[in-house]
């Protein structure tokens, strides 16, 4: 059985900017310049072919929130919708600001009663 507890699709939703990622893109960024420069067509659809190929149980997308310390968000209703597009192997977790205190609480409640989400991401980012 193989789980990916950490995963992020080649998606817009995705993808933003996240200046504290900037050493991991210097040291991965000629994997992912070989895999951009070998043409392999659609990057989502590469992306969930190799979990259908890898027979994937589970995949976990996080949805972030660390928006008070690197003004960075991926939305719960991103994740939410994504896992709700491919299927059940998709599961997400909800993001949450813990610097937001009573709110950050109310919106874990919220991704899990009306968005369907399973889990809580919460980072502190420091």
């Amino acid at each position: 059985m193989f789980v990916d507890f950490s995963s992020r699709p080649p998606s817009l939703q995705f993808d933003g900017p996240a200046s504290h990622l900037a050493n991991y893109r210097r040291v991965y960024e000629g994997t992912e310049r070989q895999v951009a420069d070998s043409g392999g067509g659609d990057p989502l659809a590469d992306y969930l072919a190799t979990y259908e190929r890898l027979n994937a149980r589970h995949v976990v997308l996080k949805a972030r929130d660390l928006t008070s310390t690197f003004g960075v968000k991926i939305s719960n209703a991103d994740v939410a919708t994504f896992c709700r597009a491919h299927g059940e192997r998709y599961i997400g977790f909800a993001g949450v600001d813990p610097h937001k205190g009573d709110a950050a609480v109310a919106e874990f409640e919220t991704a899990v009663r009306e968005l369907g989400l399973r889990g809580v991401a919460c980072e502190n980012g420091k």
